[in-house]
């Protein structure tokens, strides 16, 4: 029945779009945000095509960055300890993630099920219910792939975010297989794509009983999810979309309610008029968890956006860029990228209303959402610009400040000549910037007169930190890379490398102390994802997954090359005590399955790969994609575990990627 209505929708829309001529998008007096709405979707429709020949003729481009965080202890269910919550940037400000728990049950999802475990007490741990996600989507679409974004806890209200695909060979599915991107049998597909995601879906259900949750509602919106937040009640997802050409027709995005499908009116799709990029659509959904009330909001856009969100507001980011070339393709063969910029838009957020204030553009790419912040009044923004071109190559960094209204208020410039961000963190007053090429700094930038942002401080030693938590007012973890210089203008990274960099004199940056793990080839997920880093305040304890790779020296005769790379041995969480004093104290460290390196599936994606970790108490949970293991923090010795899926041959137990 939904995708009857579904289709439905394209078929009146695609009628309607096609009968109508161009028409110009015209702004309303006084509007300053940089988004205006459409009127008709006639007017979408020659406003897409007149942006997307000039993007092609300019030689216009755009893509960005997402990463897509601080964990505290959050409020405990009635009768349970303090417990960890998601490791979030923002205070208030929940983050999509696929572990999540309220102090007694812990939720995880994985492929395409969520997992529900009584944890505490620990000694009781065990699988009270599963749900398996693709029966929720059979009767819905035409497709049974489903791939699980993240969840979201509230309360007894838990959000299920997961993508529905549709798998070709060639491109979009159509025979016979009607979806958002392919509004009806026998339309062309684009042969460009592999894969055609179809919606978005949130399932929200109640979990007064965690053993036995029901289904309130089933929300979707067409394109990719990229990332979500919850403030309050209200969660706001955000999802990509390729905008719809079928044979000349532009289709609008379609939003469905508990089987309810309509297509998101003009009037809640938004362009910037100063802007050429026109080649996908930013589906912005707010759903209340308690109603399952939803309301969409889309804007034209060039690509996924870089999503950062304080309390009150939303922040979206796009990169851009043009080409400059001389010969017949230029987008082929291009002499020069010109540096690029990024346009930001801030909207404000409350309950369902999401509202466009602002706009500007600033020089460079974002690192990740750690790269802007909202604090008293102010927005900063870190970015690396970079200019690549037949005479070689230059690179350095701004910091910005600007009002709420997006005005800049004052920046430092020229940061870093020759480096790029690896990692930045605003803290009150202060922005903790790491860039690296050969010698790893840290710059410490004075933001507290906005309008005259000064570097305070500078830190170079070897390595780099790519992840930065603060563990008191004067104490950042930097979580990286250890380097080698080598000869000409770089090093060679590595094994990992903790930091504890003391700025209590913003002036005079130390590092207090660090430790380094393995050989180069050790990773951490920490390092491209930091919802797995995990801090226990009472404790001052650490926790962080390790890929331990080592070098065999009998492999070298001569000397071990600083370029070698380990072959990983290990795989499981390693636990460090810090503090101002003693600096890093090993504590220990715990695996899933001995630590053993997968046959079937080597180190990578491994089964048993720690992914997560939080705590309960005086009890450390870790998970991965098959186990859940209890650990008592005196000593890391095992309590419980649960083994919640088989090793490769079951269809959720492959690699989880996680969100």
């Amino acid at each position: 029945m939904w995708a009857r209505q579904h289709l439905a929708v394209f078929f009146v829309l695609a009628t309607l779009i096609a009968s109508v001529g161009a028409i110009v998008l015209v702004a309303s007096p006084g509007a300053a945000t940089g988004l205006l709405p459409f009127h008709s979707y006639d007017e979408l429709a020659a406003y897409l095509t007149d942006a997307q020949s000039a993007s092609q003729s300019a030689g216009l481009g755009s893509g960005a960055t997402l990463l897509p965080p601080r964990s505290g202890a959050a409020a405990p269910r009635p009768g349970s300890p303090a417990y960890s919550g998601t490791n979030v940037q923002v205070a208030g400000v929940d983050e999509l993630d696929r572990v999540k728990t309220d102090g007694q049950y812990l939720y995880v999802a994985s492929e395409d099920q969520v997992t529900i475990f009584l944890a505490y007490p620990a000694t009781d741990l065990h699988v009270v219910h599963q749900i398996p996600l693709v029966n929720l989507t059979q009767s819905l679409t035409d497709s049974d792939t489903i791939s699980t974004v993240g969840l979201f806890l509230n309360g007894p209200h838990l959000v299920v975010v997961a993508d529905v695909y549709t798998y070709t060979t060639g491109g979009y599915a159509y025979a016979g297989t009607p979806s958002p991107l392919n509004p009806a049998p026998g339309m062309a597909p684009r042969a460009t794509l592999r894969v055609a995601p179809e919606d978005t879906f949130a399932f929200l259900f109640d979990v007064s009983d965690p053993a036995g949750p029901v289904l309130e509602h089933t929300i979707a919106i067409t394109g990719m999810a990229s990332t979500g937040r919850m403030v309050g009640s209200t969660v706001y997802l955000v999802a990509s979309q390729w905008i719809p050409d079928i044979n000349g027709t532009y289709l609008p995005p379609v939003l469905c309610v508990d089987g309810a499908c309509r297509a998101v009116a003009p009037s809640e799709i938004y362009a910037d008029t100063e802007s050429k990029d026109a080649w996908d659509y930013t589906n912005l959904l707010a759903l209340n968890v308690e109603t399952g009330a939803a309301k969409p909001m889309s804007l034209v856009t060039g690509g996924t956006s870089t999503l950062y969100m304080s309390p009150t507001a939303m922040y979206l980011g796009f990169y851009k860029w043009t080409v400059s070339a001389s010969g017949p393709a230029p987008m082929i063969a291009p002499v020069r990228w010109n540096g690029g910029w990024t346009t930001l838009y801030r909207l404000e957020a409350s309950g369902l209303d999401i509202t466009p204030t602002a706009s500007a553009d600033v020089d460079g790419t974002l690192l990740s959402q750690y790269s802007l912040d909202e604090w008293n009044g102010t927005l900063r923004v870190a970015t690396t610009v970079r200019n690549f071109g037949t005479d070689g190559t230059t690179e350095y960094s701004n910091v910005y400040a600007f009002d709420l209204s997006l005005a800049l208020l004052g920046s430092v410039k020229d940061l870093a000549p020759g480096e790029s961000i690896f990692a930045v963190r605003f803290l009150e007053d202060h922005a903790y910037v790491v860039t690296y090429q050969k010698i790893d700094p840290l710059f410490v930038i004075d933001l507290s007169d906005p309008s005259s942002p000064v570097v305070s401080g500078v830190l170079e030693m070897p390595g780099f930190s790519q992840y930065l938590y603060p563990i008191d007012a004067g104490h950042l973890v930097g979580v990286g890379k250890d380097a080698l210089p080598a000869e000409g203008n770089f090093s060679w990274y590595q094994g990992l490398k903790l930091s504890l960099y003391d700025v209590t004199n913003a002036s005079d940056p130390r590092e207090a102390s660090n430790v380094s793990l393995g050989d180069r080839g050790t990773q951490s997920e920490v390092l491209y994802d930091p919802h797995a880093f995990l801090y226990i305040p009472d404790r001052q304890y650490i926790v962080l997954p390790v890929d331990l790779a080592l070098v065999d020296p009998s492999e070298y005769p001569g000397g071990v090359p600083d370029w070698a790379y380990g072959t990983v041995v290990w795989q499981g969480a390693y636990v460090f005590q810090v503090n101002a004093t003693a600096g890093f104290t090993y504590v220990g460290r715990i695996a899933h399955g001995n630590g053993t390196i997968n046959a079937t599936s080597g180190w990578y994606g491994s089964p048993t790969q720690i992914r997560r970790s939080l705590y309960i108490g005086d009890v450390l949970y870790t998970v991965s994609a098959t186990e859940v293991l209890a650990s008592s923090l005196a000593d890391l010795s095992e309590i419980a575990h649960v083994v919640y899926a088989s090793p490769p041959g079951c269809p959720y137990c492959g690699p989880i990627v996680l969100a």
